[in-house]
Formats: C-alpha cells, structure tokens, sequence
C-alpha cells in the first residue's frame, strides 16, 4: 500500500506491528528504497518513567533473495530506538547483491531488551511493548 503525505509517496511494509524477540521477515521487497521511516507507538507515559517498565529496541537488517539460485544471504544489523517522533534511517541495499536484477531485499525486524530478557518474561507486567508502523521512502 502507498500513500504521499507532506514529504512524499511512501510503500508501507508493516502497519501497527508488534515486534517479537523473533526475527520476522516482512514480504513486501524494499530492494529499490534506501530511506525507512519508523513511527512507534506506546503507552509513553511509563516509557519516559525509568522505573515504570523495562524497554526494548528494534532490530533490522537486510535479507536477500535470489530466486533462480534459490540462496539467500543475511546483512549486518542496525537499531532503531523508540521514540515519539518518527525516526529516518538511511538503510541503503547493499550493491554487490542489487545488481543482480534475480535479487530481492526484504527487511527483517525484531525487537530486542536493554537488558536481561530472560528476567521480563517471569515479570510480563514491566514489559512495555510498542507498535511500530515501518514506511518506505518512493520518491
């Protein structure tokens, strides 16, 4: 799905989304788009409270697909912190793959403690969960 606001037009990969501790790959390509807009949502209240919750980041990177060799291959990870203002990243694909017209890069998300995870999953009540919306930037 696209839609142009004030900036641009945008392709949205994933819209209200819960991120997991699993990596999650998400199926729309983002082959051709180097800018991701993320915009979080949270009760965040007791996300400024350091003492209200323990609190969590995103994690993404870069999953590419060649269908006619049927291989796939992983890139370096980058983290996007939670905050109220959308956050820009420039995530550009990496060359060597994008040449090769058969390839396709998907994003992969999960989102991942400032600390001890094993400790929130005993304490489900101090986990502050976040939905994210992740947009891509057309033109």
């Amino acid at each position: 799905m696209s839609f142009t606001d004030a900036y641009g037009t945008w392709e949205v990969i994933a819209s209200s989304y819960q991120p997991s501790q699993e990596w999650i790959i998400h199926s729309p390509p983002v082959t051709q788009y180097s800018l991701l807009r993320f915009k979080f949502l949270t009760d965040w209240g007791r996300w400024k409270n350091p003492y209200d919750g323990y609190r969590s980041m995103l994690l993404i990177r870069g999953h590419y697909y060649n269908d006619s060799e049927n291989s796939d291959w992983i890139t370096g990870q980058r983290t996007v912190y939670v905050t109220e203002e959308p956050q820009l990243i420039n995530y550009p694909p990496v060359q060597e793959f994008t040449d090769n017209p058969s390839v396709i890069r998907r994003l992969g998300v999960r989102r991942r403690f400032f600390k001890n995870a094993t400790w929130i999953e005993n304490h489900p009540t101090m986990d502050l969960k976040f939905d994210v919306t992740i947009e891509a930037f057309v033109s």
